[in-house]
């Protein structure tokens, strides 16, 4: 249960895109069986996917395990330091940078409406 390499431009990191359907996925379960821990963890999850956000508005599609950076690797397990180092084809076929501002403020409005659904039903 660690994070280990996939395919050659896939390397071991964390992932904001995941990290906000994984919150989306805590709260179903939440909705599914009344366990308040399962909402626990969101606040940091929200907090990490602010803070991974970079300068040009975007997220990194992998990010490094201990330093935060964004990791873009092209062929041959060849890393880069930009998206624009890239063979086009990774460059352009691949979501190294997504914009995950509308999907994150669905998710954050969404947990505040079950935080205060909570709270009326308690």
């Amino acid at each position: 249960m660690q994070p280990a390499w996939a395919r050659s431009f896939e390397p071991p990191s964390v992932c904001p895109l995941e990290t906000q359907h994984n919150i989306n996925s805590l709260i179903d379960i939440y909705l599914y069986t009344n366990q308040i821990e399962f909402l626990e963890p969101i606040p940091d999850a929200i907090r990490w996917l602010n803070e991974t956000k970079m300068q040009n508005g975007q997220w990194p599609r992998f990010v490094e395990l201990g330093t935060g950076k964004p990791l873009y690797y092209d062929r041959g397990r060849i890393r880069v330091h930009s998206v624009v180092e890239l063979h086009i084809e990774r460059e352009t076929g691949y979501g190294y940078e997504v914009d995950l501002s509308e999907p994150l403020k669905k998710t954050v409005e969404r947990f505040n409406e079950v935080q205060q659904l909570k709270s009326i039903a308690y």
